[in-house]
């Protein structure tokens, strides 16, 4: 069983774990503050430590490892049993206080002196009804570098990060936490009271942790540790430290490596090497870097159960020369108050700990004349197992070892996997059906009875090729297995014999090989000149053949909900996943500043992108999964309609890569990878619009139905992180989760203005999908016409930041007179109503409209019967403050905005006056919009836009002209 998942570890399941000690073992006493054991014990020197005499090891070794004795090699074991808070009380105080056994094994560094003869008390065993500690309950250590290369920026980074850690501890515990200063020696443990007293000096030599005793013994006594430093260290160093983590039985114990630096190489050139000797060996570790400069704190690589700091969905990266530090996940110390760290495990020096907590002893590993396929899978199918193997036993000097076994398995594999055999497979036949049904189909005019004998002939060949695929996914599983078997393999022989100190060479994922066929059932249709859309990873061959689409890439979930069928267009059935057709979008207008293809553009408003001709890439044709593909592999439609690829409507969640893929080669790579989900919900919202007009009721019924089941489905899978706010980046939201929050932050501060400012396509975009996300019902329609018509409030705002950024303060009045007095001055010249003639106007002509628009100022201040206490939309739509385009944009959102014109005239009227009276009109659109909305006045009008009447405007109107 693997450790914990990320869904585990935020909060979703809590892991039930038992700790196993040998049991021969003897713990130390825990010591309270002021230095004493529990059982009135001091805390042990030099020559007061943990004692096991050789005799001790005799008998204990000597009652042999019985089945009773193996259950204890058992430690993520689940239980039903549910804890009375007391249990949990009394376990998060035993966990705290239990120190780690050392290792059994010779050789024994810390002899107790003979003189010494009292006796550490046995502790109480943990079963596996007893939770883990949670991060918050568990008792700390942090190993700080306080070397010279640290002076300065470096330990003030590595303070900042001991500070945030200390502060997700409650201040009860606080106390307990020890930090341990070292360079080429170590200092005493201190609190994180003396936290200001650190004083860098010396070189880097972490061994000195291990060879001071009351350093050693707050790690022994701790659930899990921080290693901090900048440097490096040399290859001899890396294996003295690994092997005395070994020694003191510490390479149980969870860890966090971090790295202080700047980010001046690639990740790939990261120095690792201090850090190497404590991942290799721990179970459960995080190697994280936290650039001194910006703060920001990436994820280089994990193991076990801090996979949960890695973005839902993502793997460990990649470090390859071309991987960048944007690249990376990135994280924050908070975020490790969600993991769940797992209790220490003691373990002996020639065992390691396994990805599912699982112990191997590498000695035996290596000197079985056999190989054990079943442990060879674990190990070479699982990466964390894979860099566990091969970094300790390079530490520990067996790469030749190491490298005999690799052979021995290599054999094994090729003869489990006999591809002589397995090629033999391709016999397979190919349907001839299918060429002479699809020429009938394309055929410009063909008759409705020669269709639907056409439509019976693919059907057929639908049949056919359904049970040849079948045959052709078990090929592709053989040989993928095969290449992901030699890419393991050839990852553990590269880091065996890599150097200690760069990040590629020892932490970097596994590159796996894709067999060039790997989707050979390509080759079983008519040949095409296109080239294959998606290069697939090799994960999606290794799923049941029952299972399996047409479309490569993608695979059909078991479950219904997951996967959308209706009528064919092409072969008329309802029996298969429906698909996408995604087409070359129609020649013609091109859209100025559009993303260029290959450009994988990086988006502020991602959906507002389905609203251009460079996107309107879906076609009109509803085809299931088998015609789907045949037609992106042919590229055209029997209408002559170019056809790029197929999109299989099938979980996002469960083909994420290959819907990302597919929409990247149909958008010709405009866009980057972020933005493509909520760029193509955009897409199919503006086709389903489009749509509304078309005549064929049978054919856009399907196609429709199709379009809804993929938004709402994207809206219920798709995981995004919020560009707006960078606090946030390491805690993906739920898309629809998210839409809903920006409304309800619209509606309740003042302040936000995210969506008030998204261009209008894609404001209509957001609200279409609140309407068909699950919280639809979560915000009234009355909040939800609050949210429209601060939208249109905000359009107002934008119109006048424009014009008063392109005219000057005469046209600006001369504006305010047209929109907000009643009727019109006989001596304005006739250029009053239109603004491209009055940015024209001459000096004299100039002179004569100020004369007017003074005397009408004089009459203005003197009485406001003459003021507009109602606007209505159709009156704005008259001046250039709202133009139609945008009046019908508003428009599309139906009930939402129809409304304001019969019930907000008023409200619209304040916040005119409001607008215009305001000075300094230079001010930001935002800025002024929000200004306008915190001042109490006009905050009411927003809160209750149809409760205004002409008598509250007007006597708004009267304050708002001494502003």
């Amino acid at each position: 069983m693997d450790g914990p998942s990320s869904e585990d570890t935020f909060g979703v399941t809590t892991a039930l774990l038992e700790i196993r000690r040998s049991p021969n073992a003897s713990v130390e006493a825990d010591r309270g503050e002021d230095g004493e054991g529990a059982g009135g014990a001091d805390k042990p020197s030099d020559k007061a430590e943990i004692n096991h005499s050789s005799n001790e090891r005799t008998q204990a070794s000597g009652t042999g490892n019985t089945e009773e004795d193996s259950d204890q090699f058992e430690t993520w074991a689940p239980s039903a049993q549910i804890l009375k808070s007391d249990d949990v009380d009394n376990l998060s105080q035993m966990s705290r206080r239990l120190p780690l056994a050392p290792s059994t094994e010779e050789p024994q560094l810390s002899p107790v002196d003979s003189t010494d003869s009292r006796q550490w008390p046995e502790p109480p065993r943990i079963t596996s009804n007893r939770i883990a500690p949670l991060f918050r309950e568990s008792r700390i250590s942090i190993a700080v570098d306080v070397s010279g290369s640290t002076y300065g920026p470096g330990l003030a980074a590595e303070a900042r990060a001991i500070r945030d850690i200390c502060s997700l501890f409650p201040r009860s515990a606080r106390s307990d936490i020890r930090i341990l200063p070292w360079s080429h020696y170590a200092s005493r443990p201190i609190s994180l009271d003396d936290l200001d007293e650190l004083d860098p000096d010396g070189d880097t030599k972490p061994s000195v942790l291990l060879h001071d005793a009351d350093c050693r013994y707050e790690l022994q006594r701790s659930s899990f540790w921080f290693l901090m430093t900048d440097g490096d260290i040399l290859a001899p160093d890396v294996r003295q430290f690994a092997r005395e983590l070994v020694e003191y039985g510490l390479h149980g114990l969870a860890c966090v490596i971090a790295i202080f630096g700047e980010r001046e190489q690639t990740p790939a050139n990261c120095n690792v090497s201090v850090g190497l000797s404590v991942f290799a060996v721990s179970p459960h570790c995080a190697f994280l870097y936290t650039d001194i400069g910006s703060n920001e704190t990436y994820v280089l690589q994990t193991k076990g159960c801090f996979s949960a700091l890695l973005p839902k969905g993502k793997s460990n990266p990649r470090l390859t020369q071309a991987t960048r530090w944007t690249d990376l996940p990135r994280t924050s110390y908070e975020n490790l108050s969600r993991v769940q760290i797992p209790l220490p495990q003691s373990v002996s020096k020639d065992e390691v700990v396994l990805g599912d907590n699982t112990r191997l002893n590498l000695l035996k590993l290596f000197e079985s004349p056999e190989v054990d396929t079943s442990m060879a899978n674990r190990i070479l199918d699982n990466e964390d197992n894979l860099k566990t193997i091969a970094l300790t036993a390079k530490l520990k000097g067996q790469t030749e070892q190491l490298r005999r076994w690799l052979d021995s398995v290599e054999k094994a594999s090729a003869e489990t996997w006999d591809l002589a055999n397995v090629e033999k497979l391709h016999g397979g036949q190919q349907s001839d059906l299918l060429v002479d049904a699809m020429t009938k189909l394309l055929a410009p005019e063909s008759p409705e009875e020669g269709q639907k004998r056409a439509q019976t002939q693919t059907r057929e060949a639908n049949t056919q090729d359904i049970k040849f695929l079948e045959v052709q996914t078990r090929l592709d599983t053989a040989r993928s297995a095969v290449h992901r078997r030699q890419s393991s393999i050839n990852h553990v022989r590269k880091v065996s014999l890599s150097s200690f100190d760069l990040a590629k060479d020892n932490i970097g994922g596994v590159e796996y090989e894709v067999p060039p066929d790997a989707y050979g059932h390509r080759s079983r249709f008519p040949s095409s000149n296109l080239e294959p859309i998606i290069q697939a990873p090799p994960a999606y061959s290794r799923r049941l053949s029952s299972t399996s689409l047409f479309t490569p890439g993608f695979q059909k979930p078991e479950f219904q909900k997951d996967f959308f069928k209706g009528r064919c267009n092409l072969c008329a059935s309802n029996e298969h996943v429906m698909a996408l057709l995604l087409r070359v979008p129609p020649g013609g207008s091109v859209t100025a500043n559009f993303p260029r293809p290959q450009s994988s553009s990086n988006l502020v408003y991602p959906l507002t992108m389905g609203n251009y001709p460079e996107t309107d890439i879906i076609s009109s044709v509803p085809a299931c999964d088998p015609c789907s593909f045949r037609m992106a592999e042919r590229g055209t439609l029997p209408s002559g309609e170019s056809i790029v690829a197929s999109l299989p409507l099938v979980s996002f969640a469960k083909n994420r890569l290959a819907w990302l893929e597919t929409i990247n080669v149909a958008t010709q790579k405009r866009f980057c990878m972020e933005d493509l989900p909520l760029v193509f919900l955009s897409i199919m919202y503006t086709k389903m619009e489009r749509i509304l007009n078309e005549e064929n009721v049978e054919t856009t019924f399907t196609l429709r139905a199709g379009l809804e089941w993929a938004c709402v489905n994207l809206l219920r899978e798709v995981h995004i992180v919020p560009k707006a706010h960078p606090q946030t980046l390491s805690i993906p939201w739920l898309l629809q989760d998210y839409i809903l929050q920006i409304f309800k932050n619209t509606l309740d501060e003042a302040s936000f203005v995210d969506l008030l400012r998204y261009p209008l396509d894609g404001f209509v975009v957001a609200n279409v999908a609140l309407s068909e996300s699950r919280h639809k019902i979560q915000l009234s329609a009355q909040k939800r016409k609050r949210v429209v018509f601060l939208r249109f409030l905000y359009h107002l705002a934008e119109q006048y930041q424009l014009l008063a950024s392109e005219c000057d303060g005469l046209v600006l009045e001369a504006l305010k007179i047209l929109i907000l007095q009643q009727g019109t001055d006989s001596n304005a010249p006739p250029s009053l109503l239109d603004l491209d003639r009055m940015r024209q106007l001459s000096v004299i002509n100039a002179r004569d409209l100020l004369q007017s628009l003074q005397r009408r100022m004089v009459r203005r201040q003197k009485k406001t019967q003459h003021q507009k206490l109602s606007i209505s939309v159709s009156d704005l739509l008259k001046t250039p403050m709202l133009d139609e385009e945008t009046c019908n944009a508003f428009r599309r959102l139906g009930g939402l905005f129809s409304w304001i014109d019969d019930q907000a005239g008023h409200a619209i009227a304040a916040f005119m006056h409001y607008l215009f009276c305001m000075e300094v009109p230079e001010v930001d659109a935002s800025d002024r919009f929000v200004s306008i909305r915190t001042t109490s006045d006009m905050s009411a009008v927003m809160l209750d836009p149809g409760g205004m009447s002409a008598k509250k405007v007007d006597s708004l109107v009267e304050k708002f002209q001494f502003l």
